[in-house]
């Protein structure tokens, strides 16, 4: 009898979910994808809150394999997240019933051969245009003209 990782097969924004044996691995479980997004904040974060956040993301993100950054503004957050497809995923199920989070746009999602932030699980930074460009830099794909413009707006930039 083989056992599947997953008994029903979703759409997702990576794709499919896995369906291979779990006795034969799944290549989709292991591969390094990157995910980015911003999201406006339901309410005003304290300094508190803040950290409260980072540390449970930190926590989370060390046992599920993922790094990242997350840059706060006045109106909203960004965040990159990289790690195996399959915890990048169920983060990203996780964010979307985060009632914290509303009008989450996802600015990058997609294979990675190298980790941008491979030291870290969770590098905090307050929104600044020069944290946008060191993000953009990492990932080429924000730096379009619509992923740039949403990134500033989310974060209360402009």
């Amino acid at each position: 009898m083989e056992i599947y990782l997953s008994e029903t097969i979703r759409a997702h924004p990576f794709g499919t979910v896995c369906r291979e044996p779990a006795s034969a691995g799944c290549e989709a479980k292991m591969a390094l994808c990157q995910l980015a997004y911003v999201s406006d904040i339901d309410r005003p974060c304290s300094p508190g809150d803040i950290s409260n956040l980072v540390q449970a993301a930190r926590r989370n993100n060390v046992r599920d394999n993922i790094t990242g950054i997350l840059l706060a503004g006045r109106g909203g957050f960004i965040q990159l997240v990289e790690g195996p497809r399959m915890a990048v995923i169920g983060l990203l199920d996780r964010l979307e019933a985060d009632p914290r989070h509303h009008n989450m746009v996802v600015l990058h999602r997609g294979d990675a051969h190298l980790r941008a932030y491979p030291d870290c699980p969770m590098t905090f930074q307050y929104a600044d245009s020069d944290s946008l460009n060191r993000l953009e830099m990492s990932v080429p794909a924000l730096s379009s003209g619509l992923c740039s413009k949403l990134t500033a707006e989310a974060v209360g930039l402009i």
